[in-house]
């Protein structure tokens, strides 16, 4: 499973860093609009992300603008597989912006502290931790 974050760098990043990199490969992307110039390049490149976590309050393009463009550049690269699946965390609780991600093509909303049973429960809801163990 190859992965992307898109968070600051700090604590938080380092951190799902390191429980991703479990299952595979894991890039770190400062913003939204690095994150961006990622995923394009990783689907030019033929090796499409399985899965993004997007931080809500990221820097740069929000994760909505996120998750339009990754959507719209799988879009135009249909050969290559299934959607990627995406993650948003937030350390706001019962926030609008919550519930807006899942209807903004995300797969799923975590409140941070994300924890490591609960990240690897909802990779696993989202078909991808089988897929991740046989890499």
């Amino acid at each position: 499973m190859k992965s992307l974050v898109v968070q600051e760098r700090g604590c938080d990043a380092s951190r799902l860093e390191a429980l991703l990199t479990v299952c595979g490969p894991c890039v770190i992307a400062p913003d939204g609009d690095a994150a961006i110039r990622e995923f394009r390049g990783a689907l030019r490149e033929g090796e499409p992300f399985d899965f993004l976590c997007l931080d809500l309050l990221q820097a740069g393009s929000g994760w909505r603008e996120v998750a339009r463009a990754i959507r719209d550049e799988e879009g135009r690269y249909p050969l290559l597989g299934s959607q990627a699946r995406v993650l948003v965390t937030t350390v706001l609780k019962d926030d609008h912006r919550t519930l807006a991600c899942l209807r903004e093509q995300c797969d799923a909303c975590m409140i941070k502290p994300v924890e490591p049973r609960a990240l690897f429960a909802c990779i696993a809801r989202l078909g991808l931790l089988e897929e991740a163990w046989n890499t």
